[in-house]
C-alpha cells in the first residue's frame, strides 16, 4: 500500500481549508467532520487502521471538494461523510475496508481523474481512466478496498442503454436506464453483502424521505428507487443465514417498508 504519510500531506488548499473552518456554507460539514473524528477516535480500530480511514476522509476531501452541490443543496463533500456515518450507525461496523468504501464509494463514478492525482498517480492516456483509479485504489487502500468501490461504481448506463435501443429495445432511454440500476443494486446484494451495506447507506442518502421535495422533483425518484425498494425487500426474505445481512434483515425489511409507505405508495402528481 502506498505510504500513508504521503497521503496526509497531500494539499488541500489555503483557500478550501478557511472555507471549511469558517464559511457557513460548511457548518453542516463541520458537524459531521467532528461526528466522524469522534466515530474513529472512540472505535477499537488499531492506530494503524485509524491512520488508514483518517487518510481516506482527506482523500475524499481532496476528490470532492468543489463538485456541484447535491440536490438538497448541501456541499458534495457532505455525502460521503454521511454515509459512512450511516453505515457505522446502521450496522454497528468498525471494519476499517467499509469505513474507507463509503468515503470513497463516489470517488471513481464522478472524479476518476482527480481522485489518481490525489493518491500521487499519473494518468495514462491509453488506459480506461476508471480502471486506472480502481489500480490507484488498490495500491493505496488494499484490493478489498478497490473491490468494494468498484462494485458500489455505478457502469455508464447510457452507453448501455444506447447499446440496447440500437439492438431493438423498444422501451424509453429513461425506462432502460432506470432498469439498469435496478439491476446493478441487486447485483451488489447477490456478490458482496458488505458492499451491499454500503450501498444501503447511500441509498439512504439518495432515497429516503422525499416529503421534502416539489411533485416535479419526487417523481422521477419515485419512478427510479421505488421498484429498487420493492425488489429488495423480497430479495432480503431470502438470505442465507450465514449472511452477514441476515442479523439485520428483519429491521431492513421494516425500514423499508415504511420508507415505501410514507414515499412512494402514491405518486407524485406533477402539474
Amino acid at each position: 500500500m502506498l505510504a500513508m504519510q504521503t497521503l496526509l500531506t497531500a494539499p488541500l488548499s489555503t483557500t478550501f481549508l478557511t472555507d471549511l473552518q469558517t464559511s457557513p456554507r460548511f457548518a453542516e460539514t463541520r458537524a459531521l467532520l467532528e461526528r466522524f473524528d469522534q466515530l474513529v477516535e472512540q472505535s477499537d480500530l488499531q492506530p494503524s487502521e485509524k491512520e488508514r480511514v483518517i487518510t481516506a476522509k482527506r482523500v475524499s476531501l481532496l476528490v470532492h471538494r468543489g463538485q456541484p452541490d447535491r440536490p438538497d443543496g448541501q456541499p458534495y463533500i457532505n455525502h460521503p461523510l454521511q454515509v459512512t456515518l450511516t453505515l457505522a450507525n446502521k450496522f454497528g461496523l468498525q471494519d476499517p475496508d467499509l469505513l474507507i468504501a463509503a468515503l470513497l464509494h463516489d470517488s471513481v463514478e464522478d472524479r476518476p481523474e482527480t481522485l489518481i492525482e490525489a493518491l500521487g498517480g499519473s494518468i495514462q492516456a491509453d488506459r480506461d481512466i476508471r480502471e486506472q483509479a480502481f489500480d490507484q485504489l488498490r495500491i493505496a487502500f488494499g484490493a478489498r478496498v478497490s473491490e468494494i468501490v468498484k462494485h458500489l461504481t455505478n457502469p455508464d448506463f447510457d452507453e448501455q442503454a444506447s447499446t440496447l435501443i440500437q439492438a431493438g429495445d423498444t422501451r424509453s432511454i429513461k425506462e432502460i436506464k432506470r432498469a439498469l440500476y435496478h439491476d446493478h443494486f441487486l447485483e451488489i446484494l447477490r456478490e458482496d453483502p458488505y458492499a451491499f451495506m454500503v450501498k444501503l447507506s447511500d441509498f439512504e442518502q439518495n432515497a429516503y424521505n422525499l416529503g421534502n421535495l416539489t411533485a416535479e422533483a419526487r417523481a422521477p425518484l419515485q419512478a427510479k428507487y421505488g421498484p429498487v425498494i420493492t425488489s429488495v425487500r423480497h430479495h432480503l426474505q431470502y438470505l442465507s443465514a450465514e449472511s452477514p445481512l441476515f442479523p439485520f434483515r428483519a429491521r431492513l425489511q421494516q425500514e423499508l417498508h415504511d420508507v415505501y409507505e410514507r414515499d412512494y405508495r402514491r405518486p407524485a402528481t406533477v402539474q
